[in-house]
């Protein structure tokens, strides 16, 4: 079961990518979350390798105030072959939250399916569609006190 409060209130949308691997013990190599901070007004991304028994990789946390770059770095990040997989999650009152608990973990543990809007496998998206999605992140709230661009 999962432990998060369902809500319509403040809903954030996070993007999160699974590169995939071709083993069947380790089928995710790396998992990112991405969303945009209003507070922070930038991008973040919580990232990390899954842990094999060979490695015990650490999770990283960046800011980013321009989607291109950011998504450099997502490319960089997720040199898979194999495809990856997309999903949207909705997460309530993150701007509540103390930017520091909002931990690669945090996000993990609470993205089960009762948060997940929608989700692709095995697929093989261009630089313009990650684009795309960046700028839906930023500009997709539903705070009535936040004025967009």
């Amino acid at each position: 079961m999962n432990i998060y409060k369902m809500s319509e209130n403040d809903t954030q949308l996070i993007l999160c990518i699974e590169e995939k691997d071709n083993a069947e013990k380790y089928p995710i190599d790396t998992r990112i979350f991405i969303g945009f901070s209003r507070n922070h007004n930038s991008f973040f991304l919580k990232g990390k390798r899954e842990n094999t028994n060979e490695a015990c990789y650490s999770p990283y946390s960046v800011h980013c105030s321009s989607k291109h770059t950011l998504c450099d770095l997502i490319e960089f990040v997720m040199g898979s072959k194999e495809g990856f997989n997309l999903s949207l999650y909705k997460y309530d009152n993150l701007e509540k939250y103390v930017y520091a608990d909002l931990t690669y973990d945090y996000f993990k543990k609470n993205m089960g399916e009762s948060n997940e809007l929608v989700a692709y496998s095995n697929i093989y998206p261009l630089r313009k569609q990650i684009i795309k999605i960046l700028k839906m992140l930023k500009y997709t709230y539903n705070d009535d006190e936040y004025d967009a661009e």
